[in-house]
């Protein structure tokens, strides 16, 4: 109709003049940016200028100094043969004008006296001491400058070459579990780039961004390669500005394109207005408030607490202070209208303030310690003020209860369903309403905990419970590729878990109609339909014996290519990201010969997986910490397909006095495709210069099904090594890093059990200060202290010498403090039995 097309015009104009608004303050914005940066080059411009001209008149003043000081000095030094020169020709004339008055002298002995005295002088003559070449020339040519090339640079000069914008390339950028990576590439190669600034901001609005935007640009310098992962990211909006520019030594290109990435997540807070009055409420915790509904009217009407219309004063509390989620009742009266009176009576609950009506969502709950019972999960938003989640057919929950009996269940319309497991210490929820599941999982490792499948037939609300304790909520989170790939792969599988949807509704007529009179029954028949049944089942034995048998051989060949199928992918993963590894496999290390290792240089391609696929569905590599960047993004083992678990556990290396624990570090990485499994040891150098990996603990909430761990080859306890000696060579088609002396290898294995030294000292002993000497004790060279007597008195007193019968180690000595116990926490890891 006209209406319908004149509004499709309007839409049209609307879009268009918003586009238009947002490319005008785009140009304003650049017109503005183009005087603000032109003062700032030219500014830039004169101060090199200026750097330039004081190199250039310090190096003028400095030149000029050195002829100045060349100048002096040959003056001084010919100044100075001048003098002496004068001198002795006064000196000389002198001597000529005696010498020819004594011609004239007639007396030959005065003649004589005169005469001698005349050749004494002439030998003493400073003209006859005098050397007559000058030591210093007028020459000056040697301070001479020649600036033609420096004339030549300096008329050369132009502005630097600004590296070009480099090119988003969006098709390779990803957005995955709460983390972003952008790749980028130079649209013609650039030498000399010297790095990379990236720029990111959140937004709403789709398409280019906007010059009025509510947030600023963040900034990521210095990124040396062409791609960058941003980690840890809360999508708390729709989408994400990138952009990217190059830099040399000294200038910065413009910006690359923009691009905008989609980074939708499900992003809500605890809605105030809908809890319970016993629950403080903010954004993102609630946590349980005995006196919230302290000094209102405790009188309630009957109607509106059915079942718990009695009244309960503060003094009939449990000892704690804080009522049984199953006794206590309801001690305020209701709010009023408008005032926060949503859920009443036992429903501690709070709802989500963002509603589920299509697509998946995932978010985490985290409870406080000590929490006494909570209860994590969805439900519609005509839950009644009395109902509780779990007990109605319209919510749907799993519960954990933490007060005199501990418990840990599925619950849905008032059926419970107990979960053999250890409660995680935070919850992940996934709940696909299009699809009519409700999953939860372990956020750490990501094991499944329930499944529900049900059809929604309106939106859901995500519900929670807690009663003496508190949650953390955290959202804005995508679904992790973990939980995508499982439902993926396990849809459907989980659909007995959905019983609790069901169940209580299958007694069959047949039951009961079970007190009536039993039918005869023809036994001919029964013992024909039995005896045609089992031939049947006979033959189909026969029949799946023969193709068993036939394709037994098969089935292994393809178990082989199978686990070689997982090597490569490891391997891929290795080289991309620079992983030290090399094989570190018992089995497939014994396989190995001197010969098989030398075809390296032959270039021997294995037609069969025969070194790396033994008969275990493992392989274990061995990984060189002190050459390992922990900031590899190693979880991106999920993009080929591999599921990772990570285990860390303490760093001995950091061991203190203060600090006997260390930090952690990770110790084993296990990569698993189905049911293979690579397992990477990783190796840290010691201060004994030998290598050493620490032993492989599960904690409580880890998936101890993920891998068989008790078969694997490292990780049962602490190992040492020799440093080893690695070679590339190749195997079954692969090149792999291996022991260069793989036999001496395979034997440190078999007793590399290492025991980490631990003093539990619950005394302290102190000495006074002491230098080491030198001595011989029962013919060996050994170490004591110099200041023997004063050590020894400081441990056993004055009386040393003199014979004591009963000595206790921790009281006798009078240098003896205490030192404290060592906390029960840490048990485990300082007291070790094998």
């Amino acid at each position: 109709s006209d209406s319908e097309h004149i509004t499709e015009i309007i839409t049209t104009l609307a879009n268009k003049n918003e586009e238009l608004h947002n490319f005008i303050e785009t140009l304003s914005h650049l017109l503005a940016g183009v005087q603000v940066n032109s003062g700032q080059v030219v500014s830039d411009l004169e101060e090199e200028f200026d750097t330039l001209f004081s190199i250039l008149e310090e190096a003028k003043e400095s030149m000029t100094n050195t002829i100045k000081q060349e100048q002096a000095r040959k003056s001084h030094e010919l100044q100075n043969q001048l003098t002496q020169s004068t001198n002795a020709l006064e000196s000389a004339e002198e001597l000529l004008e005696f010498a020819n008055h004594a011609l004239d002298i007639k007396d030959e002995e005065e003649f004589a006296k005169a005469a001698k005295q005349i050749k004494d002088r002439v030998t003493m003559a400073p003209a006859f001491r005098l050397t007559m070449k000058p030591k210093a020339t007028d020459n000056m040519t040697h301070l001479m400058v020649d600036f033609s090339q420096e004339r030549q640079l300096l008329q050369g000069l132009r502005f630097l070459p600004v590296p070009r914008a480099p090119e988003i390339e969006v098709q390779d950028c990803m957005v995955v579990d709460n983390a972003v990576t952008i790749v980028w590439r130079m649209p013609v190669e650039d030498s000399k780039i010297d790095h990379y600034i990236l720029e990111y901001r959140k937004t709403n609005h789709e398409g280019l961004p906007r010059v009025k935007d509510e947030r600023c640009w963040e900034l990521v310098d210095n990124v040396k390669n062409t791609e960058y992962m941003l980690t840890g990211l809360k999508f708390d909006s729709k989408f994400m500005n990138f952009r990217v520019r190059a830099c040399n030594k000294a200038a910065a290109g413009d910006y690359s394109d923009p691009v905008t990435l989609e980074t939708r997540a499900f992003n809500f807070g605890f809605d105030s207005s809908s809890s319970h009055l016993n629950l403080k409420v903010e954004e993102c915790s609630v946590e349980w408030d005995p006196q919230g509904g302290k000094g209102l009217d405790s009188k309630v009407k009957g109607k509106e607490n059915k079942g718990s219309a009695h009244l309960t004063n503060l003094k009939n509390m449990t000892r704690s202070g804080t009522p049984s989620p199953k006794r206590g009742s309801n001690t305020r009266s209701p709010a009023p209208r408008g005032g926060r009176d949503r859920f009443t009576g036992e429903s501690y609950t709070v709802l989500g303030d963002t509603s589920i009506d299509s697509r998946q969502h995932y978010w985490e709950v985290k409870a406080l310690k000590d929490c006494k019972s909570y209860s994590v999960g969805v439900a519609y938003k005509n839950l009644g003020k009395f109902d509780q989640l779990g007990k109605t057919n319209t919510t749907w929950c799993i519960h954990v209860n933490n007060w005199l009996q501990n418990s840990f269940a599925a619950k849905h319309n008032n059926k419970a369903k107990s979960l053999d497991m250890p409660v995680p210490e935070r919850i992940g929820v996934y709940c696909d309403l299009d699809g009519g599941q409700l999953s939860f999982y372990n956020a750490e490792s990501k094991q499944l905990l329930h499944v529900f499948k049900t059809k929604f037939t309106q939106p859901v609300v995500p519900a929670f419970m807690v009663w003496c304790g508190g949650l953390s909520l955290s959202t804005g989170l995508q679904v992790p590729s973990a939980v995508r790939s499982f439902q993926k792969a396990e849809n459907g599988l989980a659909g007995s878990n959905s019983s609790l949807n069901k169940q209580g509704n299958r007694v069959s007529e047949k039951q009961m109609d079970s007190r009536g009179p039993m039918p005869r029954i023809n036994k001919t028949v029964v013992l024909a339909l039995l005896i045609a049944t089992s031939s049947i089942f006979l033959l189909f034995q026969l029949y799946y014996y023969r193709q068993y048998v036939s394709k037994v051989a098969s089935r292994i060949g393809f178990g082989r290519e199978f686990h070689n199928h997982l090597v490569k992918r490891f391997l891929s993963l290795a080289h991309k990201f620079s992983l030290p590894v090399f094989l570190a496999d018992k089995a497939s290390l014994s396989l190995l010969s001197q010969d098989t290792v030398l075809l390296k240089d032959s270039q021997l391609k294995e037609p069969h997986c025969t070194f790396l696929c033994t008969n275990r569905d493992f392989i274990t590599f061995g990984l060189l910490g002190n050459l390992w960047k922990y900031d590899v993004r190693i979880c991106a083992a999920e993009e080929r397909g591999l599921e990772l678990l990570e285990i860390r556990g303490k760093d001995p290396r950091l061991v203190s006095m203060d600090d006997l624990m260390g930090s952690e570090i990770p110790l084993h990485l296990l990569f698993r495709f189905n049911s293979r499994l690579v397992h990477v040891v990783v190796l840290y150098e010691r201060s004994g210069n030998y290598l050493w990996h620490g032993p492989l603990r599960l904690k409580a909430s880890m998936d101890r099904t993920f891998a068989p761990f008790r078969k694997l080859d490292f990780g049962r306890y602490a190992g040492a090594y020799d440093r080893p000696e690695l070679i590339l060579t190749t195997l079954d088609g692969l090149d792999v890093r291996i022991p260069k002396n793989f036999s001496r290898f395979l034997k440190e294995n078999s007793n590399s059990h290492f025991l980490e030294l631990y003093l539990l000292l619950l005394c302290r002993y102190v000495f006074p200060r002491f230098s080491l000497c030198w001595t011989e004790l029962l013919e060996l060279k050994v170490r004591v202290p110099c200041e023997t007597l004063d050590y020894v008195m400081a441990n056993y007193g004055p009386d040393w010498n003199v014979p004591v019968k009963a000595w206790d180690w921790k009281s006798s000595p009078p240098n003896v403090q205490e030192n404290g116990v060592w906390p029960i926490k840490e048990w485990d890891d300082v007291i070790q039995v094998f």
